[in-house]
């Protein structure tokens, strides 16, 4: 493997960070996330693999919401008597909350909204996904081709996503098999994770730069030996070669999408053996 530790880089995206504060409560330190901020804030964690619930008003109290279990072994549901008398909501319809933290997120927007006509709810990530199948033709640019042999290639690629109104960034997922023909005796099955960016983004049409970080590459080569007989080798191995490509994704219809990929333009870290690189794909991508 090459540069172990750039290619480990690449998995601190795939993380969310929240703001996060120490709270002085009951002479017990905590560190809390906010969750809603309003009228009545609410703030969380996890303890003991359990998650805390709290409530901070605007005079900054803050009232911890419990849902212990009595001697019967029966839940007690103390949050909803705090949250009743917090809100002066109804029990009828307290009684609908259930003890987790969509429930609580979704009651303390309602209640913020109801009292300050300008809350505006956090907005929530939405993790949207898309499923790609495509061909294309590659020289092999960071493979020795003296001839410049060019060969098919096929490949699947699912990628992740922010659901919102044109989003620029992503993560993929990518598999390609390059299969050896009998001029070019060289096979590959790659798995890659990576990084797009989509620098013109519309409704529509999208042109994006990717960058492969991090490969996992199974290869088998057939070569001839220095008495005319041939042998195969197999290899495979993680590498972060850092794979700079080129695409666009014109939109055929609602979820449905033709992309067009310029994949390997240029490695930083591996060499590059063709003058010129050819490695183009076409296919069609799936929303979900």
């Amino acid at each position: 493997m090459r540069h172990p530790l750039i290619a480990a880089l690449l998995f601190f995206t795939c993380f969310t960070f929240f703001a996060q504060t120490d709270y002085q409560i009951d002479n017990e330190t905590l560190t809390l996330e906010t969750e809603v901020e309003g009228k009545l804030d609410l703030l969380w964690n996890v303890s003991d693999k359990k998650f805390r619930y709290f409530i901070k008003t605007e005079s900054g109290d803050i009232v911890e919401l419990l849902n212990t279990r009595g001697e019967d072994k029966r839940y007690q549901e103390q949050y909803k008597t705090a949250l009743q008398s917090l809100t002066s909501a109804p029990m009828k319809k307290v009684d609908k909350v259930n003890f987790t933290l969509f429930d609580l997120r979704e009651f303390l927007n309602d209640y913020n909204k109801s009292v300050d006509p300008n809350f505006n709810a956090k907005e929530r990530t939405k993790l949207g996904t898309s499923l790609a199948l495509f061909g294309g033709m590659t020289n092999h640019p960071f493979v020795e081709n003296p001839t410049d042999e060019t060969t098919a290639f096929f490949g699947a690629e699912i990628e992740l996503f922010n659901k919102k109104k044109l989003p620029r960034h992503s993560i993929f997922f990518n598999l390609r098999y390059e299969p050896d023909t009998n001029k070019f005796k060289h096979q590959l099955t790659q798995l890659s994770l990576g990084y797009k960016f989509k620098f013109l983004n519309f409704n529509g049409f999208d042109m994006y730069a990717n960058l492969k970080a991090a490969t996992f590459n199974f290869a088998r080569i057939t070569q001839i030996d220095e008495n005319g007989m041939e042998f195969t080798e197999s290899s495979s191995g993680l590498d972060a070669p850092f794979i700079l490509g080129l695409g666009a994704d014109i939109r055929l219809f609602k979820k449905i999408s033709l992309i067009l990929d310029y994949h390997h333009i240029y490695a930083v870290l591996i060499d590059n053996y063709a003058d010129f690189p050819v490695d183009f794909a076409a296919g069609l991508k799936m929303e979900f």
